[in-house]
């Protein structure tokens, strides 16, 4: 039975040539990644224990939006996924956040008992940039 160790959302993940997971963007300053409202570019990247990843591994990748409406997006379209090991990533290339609000993605492996994990994401309207003139504030 697979199990998801852990799961992050961040800005970019890869493998490198020598096949180490390599993120970028992972948020550090709160447990939920802020994201502005809009179209989004993210990846999803998740662990998965007791050695059950196969290649053609094709997870289920849901969206729910702060008002509570479920989204289920199409691999291929939506998202593309790469495998090595136990790491499973989820490039999401565009992505129309349109809600301000608690987004939460349900990512479920198709296993014999399949291993969801849900992760949220709070998207805000962005501040407005402050001009300073002549260093009045």
């Amino acid at each position: 039975m697979a199990h998801i160790d852990w799961s992050v959302i961040c800005d970019l993940a890869y493998f490198d040539a020598t096949g180490r997971l390599c993120l970028l963007g992972v948020e550090t300053a709160g447990s939920v990644p802020r994201l502005p409202v809009g179209a989004q570019r993210f990846t999803i990247v998740a662990r998965v224990r007791d050695g059950w990843i196969r290649d053609g591994i094709v997870p289920d990748l849901s969206v729910v939006s702060p008002k509570g409406d479920w989204c289920s997006i199409l691999p291929g379209r939506d998202y593309l996924v790469e495998t090595n090991a136990e790491y499973v990533i989820v490039h999401v290339p565009r992505l129309q956040l349109i809600d301000e609000g608690l987004y939460r993605f349900e990512l479920a492996l198709d296993a014999p008992e399949p291993a969801t994990v849900a992760l949220s994401a709070l998207v805000a309207m962005r501040e407005p940039a402050r001009i300073h003139r002549h260093g009045a504030y």
